[in-house]
């Protein structure tokens, strides 16, 4: 016979005083987040964002068509589009772009926590693993302060939408991978996922060796990954769509986006994308084992939800660690497969020391309203560029207001500031100018007035954060 739960005992995961503690925690943690992001948001549009904005606008149904086809070297309509509606409706408010981006990551943290669940994993583990991605002091940042993360926010959230059908059918052995429309469902989201970030295109690849898991051995795993044959079709598509447009590919692409097999390049980004993206869940699920006192144990589905999350980091990866360039939004959506695996951990915990769990979960809550102000200072960055942006372009209209015939602008650089005109712009100030100024007016960025700037209509240098009028 067993013995009668405790006091201490009747605290555990699933009575209402737990219920409590994870409403507690996640409002405490959702406060976090929006104190740390929400006095940054929208604060401008930094180098790529003005790109998105002019070629993307979105005036006859005919543009629409238009972003599908055209060469701006990514192949990324569906951002556009998104840059397109935003225009539409928000003109050269910033702050709204930015809202999008906020709707888009609030959209991936649902969708991952219906992943979590999709595996079992209780509502405190699903909060720890989406907690854990959404404070990711990597990526986050990055993804909503500069208004061009979208398109790893946007690849994330329907790569999620791909993945939740296969993930479903993947735990229930008893119904055959691929007998339901499922396949078809994650195809039509894959291929959005693609014409969102390049990355996504492992997500066939995905499907059909996870479907060939929950298959029972021999012929029976084939089969199964052949079910998965709907998301290569939308591979296909996506090359083709891709090829029509012009847009780069493996062969073409500039020299820092032309995959490379140097093992010291290699070297470098595994060791820099597994920290970007892992370290938070590591730490986490270390300090959760370390305080349990005991290895967690298992069971089906949180041991599926281990093996998924390695699937998902490595897989989302599996382009970007041949790059030369290195980004940290690269980090973004693979850091959702450490989240899951931190959270089935999380799930082991609390189920065998359920006390121990709860307890830790209070700190670790804690530790991120106290790193508050750490996050903060991580947003510079990203701040102050794109209020130097707000400020030129505000000054640029301010200047030309009543001066329709046009010109050409000429903008000295500050070479002791640390966010310049370069930061701000890089090679894209003549597309903000056609967007603020209109078509009439071009400009470019120079390190000295010189004799460049003979012939041009305004000419401004940068001093203090701020541009200064210059005789021409």
């Amino acid at each position: 016979m067993s013995a009668a739960p405790t006091p201490r005992q009747s605290s555990g995961p699933g009575v209402p005083g737990a219920s409590r503690a994870r409403l507690v925690a996640a409002a405490v943690l959702a406060l976090s987040f929006l104190i740390i992001y929400l006095p940054d948001l929208g604060h401008g549009f930094i180098s790529d964002d003005h790109r998105w904005i002019h070629d993307a606008r979105l005036e006859t149904a005919g543009d629409v068509v238009r972003v599908f086809q055209a060469n701006v070297g990514f192949y990324r309509p569906i951002v556009a589009l998104t840059f397109g509606l935003d225009f539409s409706v928000w003109g050269p408010r910033a702050f709204g772009y930015a809202l999008t981006n906020l709707a888009l990551l609030t959209l991936n943290v649902v969708l991952l926590a219906r992943l979590a669940a999709r595996f079992g994993l209780p509502p405190a583990a699903r909060l720890l693993a989406c907690g854990i991605w959404a404070l990711n002091v990597h990526a986050v940042n990055m993804a909503l302060l500069w208004l061009s993360g979208r398109t790893a926010l946007l690849a994330g959230a329907f790569g999620l939408l791909a993945m939740l059908p296969i993930a479903a059918r993947g735990t229930r052995r008893h119904e055959p991978p691929g007998a339901t429309r499922a396949c078809a469902v994650a195809a039509a989201w894959a291929l959005i996922a693609m014409l969102c970030k390049e990355e996504a295109i492992v997500l066939p690849a995905l499907a059909a060796a996870w479907l060939a898991r929950a298959a029972p051995p021999g012929r029976g795993r084939v089969a199964a990954a052949a079910s998965a044959w709907p998301l290569a079709l939308s591979a296909a598509a996506y090359a083709v769509l891709r090829m029509q447009s012009g847009a780069f590919g493996p062969v073409d692409a500039p020299p820092y986006y032309r995959l490379s097999l140097d093992p010291a390049l290699l070297a470098v980004n595994v060791l820099s994308y597994l920290d970007r993206g892992a370290t938070v869940a590591i730490v986490t699920a270390a300090i959760l084992i370390v305080v349990a006192r005991r290895r967690p144990v298992f069971e089906d589905g949180e041991w599926r939800a281990v093996v998924f999350g390695a699937w998902w980091f490595l897989g989302w990866y599996a382009v970007t660690v041949f790059l030369p360039v290195r980004s940290s939004l690269y980090a973004l959506v693979p850091s959702m497969g450490a989240a899951l695996i931190a959270g089935a951990v999380a799930s082991a915990v609390a189920r065998q020391t359920p006390q121990r769990f709860a307890r830790t979960a209070a700190a670790l809550v804690t530790i991120v309203v106290l790193a508050i102000p750490i996050y903060r200072s991580r947003n510079v960055r990203w701040v102050r560029p794109a209020e130097l942006s707000t400020m030129v372009v505000d000054t640029l209209v301010e200047a030309t207001r009543g001066d329709p015939a046009g010109g050409h602008v000429l903008l000295v650089d500050d070479a002791e500031a640390r966010y310049d005109l370069d930061t701000a712009f890089g090679a894209l100030l003549p597309e903000a100018l056609a967007v603020w100024l209109g078509p009439a007016w071009t400009g470019r960025i120079a390190d000295e007035p010189v004799a460049a700037g003979t012939g041009a209509t305004l000419v401004f240098r940068l001093e203090g954060g701020r541009l200064v009028p210059l005789p021409r």
